[in-house]
């Protein structure tokens, strides 16, 4: 397959490489949903869920690409990888061997926005969301920072806050 713009190849997309990132994502999701009975860490099972909806948007954002380059249309939305998933990965099989996990550690970012805000409050806001997506955990707030930018009319800022996500048992 050829991009738009014409038939040169460093112009041709990647297509062998999106076929295989296509392929994984569709084993992966198989063997995931396999052992989701078994999983051992409420944190695994949220970011398995989180994976499974990447994987599913991925596949589907890839079947449309033929149409997508023959009429210009836009790419259907999409979902980012989860960035918890290969920590919580790791913890549930240390859990296996018998090792105890350290928590899986999760950064949440406010977005640029102005004054009036602090970290303690980002914080605060991404702990609660956490208790929400994750139920029965223990969260600890591990660091939180600030950033500025500044423009010509006012200056903003992005807070994040890392917090460490762990099973109660």
């Amino acid at each position: 397959m050829k991009s738009r713009q014409g038939d040169k190849p460093n112009q041709a997309l990647a297509f062998p490489l999106i076929t295989d990132l296509v392929k994984n994502d569709a084993e992966m999701s198989s063997l995931l949903e396999a052992y989701r009975p078994y999983i051992l860490m409420d944190v695994l099972k949220q970011e398995t869920n989180s994976f499974l909806e990447h994987a599913h948007t991925y596949i589907i954002r890839v079947q449309a690409l033929p149409k997508i380059i023959e009429t210009g249309a836009p790419l259907p939305s999409w979902k980012p990888f989860p960035q918890g998933f290969p920590l919580a990965l790791q913890h549930e099989i240390a859990k296996r061997r018998g090792q105890l996990p350290r928590g899986v550690e999760i950064t949440e970012k406010s977005g640029f926005r102005l004054g009036g805000y602090s970290q303690k409050q980002c914080c605060e806001e991404a702990t609660l969301a956490k208790k929400v997506q994750y139920p029965n955990t223990m969260l600890t707030v591990v660091s939180s920072s600030e950033e500025g930018s500044k423009s010509n009319i006012r200056t903003e800022y992005q807070y994040s806050c890392t917090i460490r996500v762990r099973d109660r048992r």
